[in-house]
């Protein structure tokens, strides 16, 4: 894949996992959380799922405030190339400026796999997300043993 010009991409997509059509619990935060962002930089908000027996999670979702919720339907078992196959397909598709999953078993093994894919930055473990003067997203997360907070920048274009 050629690196993409990031000038051209906007927007927040979140990655919800699901499992037997039931929606976990942390693909509601981190769209609660992309809604904050997108509203500093007055932009949109997509969500993605795979899985099968998707048919509820749109439901579970209906009071989110999505622009669009991505299903897509295969193997219910997380499979890494498959996943990573999807998702990077979906991320190519919508081309967000940030992308936000979960620090699941699930999302600790897929946002690598599409950080790589993507050339991008990847930042695990964030206990907070922030959104600076110019724009950039501002990641926070413990380090050294928890002992400090580390606050890394990435620029996000409008």
């Amino acid at each position: 894949m050629k690196k993409a010009n990031i000038e051209e991409w906007s927007g927040i997509l979140v990655y919800v996992e699901c499992r037997k059509g039931k929606v976990h619990p942390v693909g509601r935060e981190l769209i609660g959380e992309a809604w904050r962002l997108a509203e500093k930089l007055k932009t949109s908000v997509y969500a993605a799922a795979a899985g099968a027996r998707l048919d509820d999670v749109s439901g579970q979702l209906a009071d989110c405030p999505l622009e669009q919720l991505y299903l897509f339907e295969t193997e219910d078992e997380y499979t890494p190339v498959v996943y990573e196959k999807i998702i990077t397909g979906c991320i190519e598709m919508l081309k967000p400026a940030i992308v936000l999953i979960g620090g699941t078993h699930e999302g600790r093994a897929l946002a690598p796999r599409l950080a790589v894919a993507f050339e991008s930055g990847l930042t695990a473990d964030c206990t907070s997300l922030e959104i600076d003067e110019e724009g950039n997203l501002i990641q926070i997360r413990p380090a050294f043993g928890g002992n400090v907070m580390a606050r890394a920048g990435l620029s996000s274009p409008q």
